[in-house]
């Protein structure tokens, strides 16, 4: 438990798990990189209500940075929760990291590490709902 102050006012709440705090960050910038393609299609269409093309680009640019950064520290949170010191996983490199050597991997690494660990394809799943969206 956490005791924290607002405006004067105590309370206590639950500390928050840093992994689902990262990762809802995360898929919040999705909804808006989602927003972000919509403004500029309508700048590109020129619509009256529409911003400067750069102006979008930008947007775009900025909540896809926030996701990939959001997203990549999700990951480590993920690991360093889940991982036990003296696991070793086997990338597709064909090479063993420990947690010691997963942080220093690439995002996509990272991605590999997760859905061994797991079990899962989150990279397949996230994919398929991106080519959704937006081809």
């Amino acid at each position: 438990m956490l005791l924290a102050r607002f405006k004067g006012r105590r309370f206590s709440i639950i500390e928050p798990n840093p992994v689902t705090f990262y990762f809802s960050l995360a898929m919040d910038a999705v909804s808006q990189i989602e927003d972000a393609c919509l403004q500029l299609e309508k700048s590109l269409n020129r619509s009256r209500s529409s911003w400067p093309v750069e102006v979008s680009y930008s947007y775009i640019f900025k909540v896809s940075s926030l996701f990939v950064t959001t997203a990549f520290t999700a990951c480590d949170a993920f690991l360093n929760q889940h991982l036990p010191d003296y696991k070793k996983i086997q990338l597709p490199n064909g090479k063993l990291y420990g947690k010691e050597e997963i942080v220093y991997l690439k995002f996509d690494q990272k991605l590999d590490a997760v859905n061994i660990h797991t079990g899962k394809n989150f990279s397949k799943l996230i994919l398929k709902k991106w080519n959704a969206y937006y081809f």
